[in-house]
Order: structure tokens, then sequence, then C-alpha cells
């Protein structure tokens, strides 16, 4: 089935009721966007505002011969930015398979990084892939702007990406041990290359349960510390948990348990609910948000 990336613009308003929304109609005269990425349509996995009041879009362009990173740019009022990319739009082709970007961060300078997921031809690796501002491919990033990190595992997905305040990026996710899989982190210089310094040669492998342990989200504090959020079977249900770690990649233990905070958020029922965090963030006075999902 071919699919369209759909992208809508509200505005809020206090009603007798409560708070509702309307379709804002200066974005695209409607207030909805659709836009055809290739031969097999396209999905958007994350966004980011700009200052200026247009967005970037990640995700992946899909065709028959594969799906590749993609990274749109528009303006204010929902049309693609014409001087970025082709068109509007950048993408970005790993050799090795198919890919996938899943998460975003700008960077001061405006350079852009992706993160995501590739296939090798036996499972998926983490990816990463750089953007200069006008929608190339960044060559002082690893060469030709694209990285893959193959944690030794089967399956590794990344699911957010961040930049640390010395510059260095931390790609967030899950990778799969042979058995259930556990929270994982990569730390890239900014050249694209894996630092040592951080965890085991580049890679911190964090198990939070004693089955599957799924990182959903990824964020950084002012002073460098790193928040990884996501959630773990307990054995009877699954439950959030937030890890935090120091730019080297050890756990924080000033926070929570040993540095891990476990939130079963409940009441839950004999089958169990589902607390899952599916984003996070720094709130006022150090405070840290997680959504559940």
């Amino acid at each position: 089935m071919r699919s369209n990336l759909l992208f809508l613009a509200m505005f809020p308003l206090c009603g007798l009721y409560g708070q509702f929304s309307i379709l804002d109609e200066t974005f695209s005269s409607d207030g909805m966007i659709t836009t055809d990425l290739g031969s097999n349509g396209g999905q958007g996995n994350a966004m980011v505002a700009l200052l200026d009041g247009g967005f970037f879009v990640a995700g992946e362009a899909k065709s028959y011969e594969g799906s590749r990173f993609a990274l749109l740019k528009y303006l204010e009022n929902g049309t693609l930015d014409g001087s970025f990319g082709a068109s509007g739009v950048a993408l970005a082709p790993f050799a090795i398979g198919p890919s996938s970007a899943t998460s975003m961060a700008l960077q001061p300078d405006g350079r852009i990084v992706l993160a995501g997921t590739v296939w090798n031809g036996t499972d998926y690796d983490i990816a990463a892939a750089r953007f200069l501002a006008d929608g190339s491919l960044d060559p002082s990033f690893s060469n030709d702007g694209l990285v893959t990190i193959a944690i030794p595992a089967q399956d590794d997905r990344a699911t957010g990406v961040v930049q640390l305040p010395d510059g260095r990026i931390v790609i967030g996710g899950t990778m799969h041990n042979g058995s259930d899989e556990d929270f994982a982190t990569v730390c890239l210089m900014p050249d694209g290359s894996i630092d040592p310094s951080f965890g085991s040669s580049g890679i911190r492998i964090l198990p939070i349960g004693s089955s599957y342990d799924i990182a959903t989200a990824l964020g950084v504090q002012p002073d460098g510390r790193i928040l990884q959020a996501g959630y773990y079977n307990t054995g009877t249900y699954t439950s959030i948990a937030i890890a935090r770690l120091f730019p080297d990649g050890t756990l924080d233990a000033s926070f929570g348990d040993q540095g891990i905070v476990h939130a079963d958020i409940g009441p839950y029922s004999g089958k169990g609910v589902r607390d899952r965090a599916s984003d996070g963030w720094q709130g006022g006075r150090g405070r840290i948000d997680v959504q559940r999902q």
C-alpha cells in the first residue's frame, strides 16, 4: 500500500466544555499537507520546529528498491522549502540496505543529525546521517555523511539522538542480546567516529529487567547528563523505566536506584496494562517530565 506524509496545523480555543482545537487555514489553505515521497510513498517519524516558523520532518522515502532516510524542510505556510535539498527533500541512501530515520537533532550550527536503523542483509544496525543546512550530506561526518554502528548482537534500533554540550552525539535505542532486549546508547565524536571513552568502546548496554527492555526516548540535560526512557517487562505487565547517565556513559547513582527509576503508574488488571514512556524532557527547576503512552 502506498502512503504519503500527512501533517496537520491546529491552534487551541477555549469553549464551553474546555479547550479544543481547529485546523489553522493559514497552513496550506486548509490546515493539512500531504507529501508524496516516491514510488511507494513515505513515512514521517520525527519533527523539529524552527524559530522562523518552518520545520523539519524526518522519516523514510519508500520505493520498490527499498527505503531511505528522508529529511524534508517546510516553510511556515506548509510549502516545501525549495532552497533545501532537491525541492525541499534530502535523502540519505545507505548502500548496505533499506533504512528508516526515527529521530532527529538540530545542532546549534544548523546541521541536522538523523538517527534510525538500516538493514544489513541479516539484521538491523543503528544508522546516522548528518546534513548541512542546505540539505547536502555533511562530508566532515564520517567522510560521506553516513554512519552505521553494529552492536555485537542481533537487531539494533535507534529511537533517539541528542547532541551533548561538548559537541558529541549520543544515539539511544534498543539492542537484542540474543534472548531479549536491553537499553543501548552509542556515542559519536563530532566527526562521526565512535568515542572510545564512552561506556565500553563507545557503547553502553543497560539491562533494566529480566526480560525485554525497550528504550523509546532520549534527552540531554544542560550539564551533559543523558536521560533515556522506555519500558520493561516486570513479568506480569510493562512499567516505565528511566535511566540517567553521565557524559562518559556511567550510570548516575544519585538518580533513582543507582541510576535507574522504575515508575509503576498503574493501577493494572490481571492481564496487565502497558505503562510506556513515549517522550521525555527536563522541565523547570530540573524536574524531569515523562509522557505515558
